[in-house]
């Protein structure tokens, strides 16, 4: 059987908050993007990419490819807007 070491104490300070921001995006980005797609498949789709971009990065999944936060554009935004 395979014994899984513990992690030792001095890096716990470190461990534990990184551990928990990473859980804290994970939820906030779920509850934002099912608060404004609704329980569709879509939102299994959108979830993904916008737990993405709370990490600085956009994710095009037809390609794979990812963009980083320069490659947006100077305003940061990933998707461009129309003013009637």
């Amino acid at each position: 059987m395979f014994a899984i070491r513990k992690l030792p104490a001095r890096f716990a300070p470190v461990v534990m908050p990184l551990v928990l921001s990473v859980l804290m995006t994970f939820v906030v980005s779920m509850i934002s993007t099912l608060r404004s797609l609704g329980p569709t498949p879509a939102f299994l789709a959108t979830w993904p990419g916008a737990w993405a971009i709370l990490a600085g990065r956009v994710s095009d999944p037809a390609s794979g490819i990812a963009a980083g936060a320069a490659d947006r554009g100077a305003g940061g935004c990933c998707v461009p807007t129309q003013v009637i």
